[in-house]
């Protein structure tokens, strides 16, 4: 039980430095993200702590890696909303083109 509590703590630990750097590399890309700060903190109180308790550090993990996702998410869908769109219209563009198919015998 001993090790496997200090697995997940380690995996949390992982998780945790993996939301600080996502938000460290993303912060004038990311809106609100005090949600995710508050969860980190938690987290890193638990590994802190070196807690023993497997179902608060998995609860805590799965907690982070949810929240991560949303802010991931939210990221990319106001990023990814204009190159689609350009994507789109340069598409258009090529259709405009004056190509014929035509076989040759």
């Amino acid at each position: 039980d001993k090790i496997e509590a200090v697995k997940a703590r380690n995996e949390l630990d992982a998780v945790v430095y993996s939301a600080e750097k996502f938000i460290k590399e993303n912060k004038e890309k990311l809106g609100d993200v005090s949600a995710l700060e508050a969860v980190i903190k938690d987290a890193k109180e638990l590994v802190e702590k070196q807690s023993e308790d497997k179902g608060a550090i998995e609860t805590a993990k799965a907690k982070l890696e949810e929240e991560l996702q949303k802010v991931a998410a939210t990221m990319q869908q106001q990023a990814g909303a204009n190159p689609n769109q350009n994507a789109q219209q340069g598409g258009a563009k090529k259709d405009d083109d004056d190509v014929i198919d035509a076989e040759v015998e």
